[in-house]
């Protein structure tokens, strides 16, 4: 009878915390090109946008995670995931600040850096309504930018999109 007592009041306890353990909650920020290009031998080469993305990030960690790409003109999903580090998060309020642009000095703006494959590294800029991309890759430079929009939560995220399927 003690030890049947003993298991039921750490379920109780293990249960009671669960939610507390879930509030370290990442965000879904939901990211569409509105432009692209590429720079190679000095020239740069404008062409169409190409990609939504959709990423999950933690600043409390320090990471963030993409995890769905989608290919604009037709719908199609590519199979790609890739993990970030944030490495930079400014807020306009520090020197940097400075240096941006007026519309964007107000921002909440992260850096990310991700790989991913062996031969490319990619550079994210994240602000509150617009999106930068650089990927090295191949003796080349693709560029892209984009507009942001930001979800409540990945659970909140996550059951929108299941709702809509």
């Amino acid at each position: 009878m003690g030890t049947t007592k003993t298991c039921l009041i750490l379920i109780a306890l293990v249960l009671v915390h669960l939610p507390i353990a879930n509030n370290a909650r990442s965000e879904v920020v939901h990211v569409t090109e509105t432009g692209r290009g590429e720079y190679e031998k000095g020239v740069f080469t404008p062409g169409r946008a190409e990609f939504r993305y959709r990423f999950d990030v933690d600043e409390k960690t320090g990471k963030a995670k993409l995890t769905e790409l989608i290919r604009l003109k037709n719908n199609e999903i590519i199979q790609l995931a890739v993990d970030y580090v944030i490495i930079a998060s400014e807020d306009g309020t520090d020197l940097s600040g400075l240096l941006t642009s007026p519309t964007r000095r107000k921002q909440k703006i992260l850096t990310l850096v991700g790989k991913p494959g062996s031969l490319a590294t990619e550079i994210i800029v994240l602000g509150e309504d617009f999106f930068e991309y650089c990927k090295a890759s191949s003796g080349r430079l693709y560029l892209a930018t984009g507009s942001v929009r930001r979800a409540v939560s990945v659970e909140e995220d996550t059951s929108r999109q299941i709702q809509r399927r």
